[in-house]
């Protein structure tokens, strides 16, 4: 995986689940071009007792949507962008369709809205589940600009 796709410029965005999903209609009020990550901030905790059984779940209509808008990334503080109990994975096949990258889990509880650099690097762990990352953000114009 390209590293570059986890680097850069992203916007945050408080979001709202209608039903367990957060609808297209969360990106109606953003500009029609986004930047190339964007994270979603749903509302979940920083840090849970146990795993959570219920969260905020990607609508695979959002995520066509925001790659319409130019999006390559998608980042949540859910712990997945589909429910727990799925079993075809929309979201997440949404996400293959369009291209668009998942990060999942993100502690978002402290960051306001706005635009940030991302800096989302994978940490050398061996015998882990899934992909373990640290992910930073910067005030926005930090890195070095973006090159096609």
């Amino acid at each position: 995986m390209n590293l570059a796709a986890y680097l850069g410029p992203c916007r945050v965005v408080t979001v709202r689940a209608e039903e367990g999903l957060v609808p297209a209609t969360a990106l109606a009020e953003l500009p029609a071009r986004l930047p190339p990550r964007l994270l979603l901030h749903t509302g979940q905790p920083a840090h849970w007792a146990e795993f959570p059984q219920d969260f905020a779940a990607l609508a695979p209509e959002l995520v066509r949507e925001a790659a319409r808008r130019g999006v390559r990334l998608i980042g949540t503080d859910s712990p997945s962008v589909d429910p727990l109990t799925s079993k075809t994975l929309p979201a997440h096949q949404a996400c293959r369709e369009t291209g668009i990258l998942i990060v999942e889990g993100l502690n978002l509880s402290a960051v306001s809205d706005g635009e940030y650099d991302l800096v989302c690097l994978p940490l050398p762990l061996v015998g882990v589940d899934g992909a373990p990352a640290r992910a930073l953000l910067l005030p926005a114009g930090t890195l070095p600009e973006e090159r096609a």
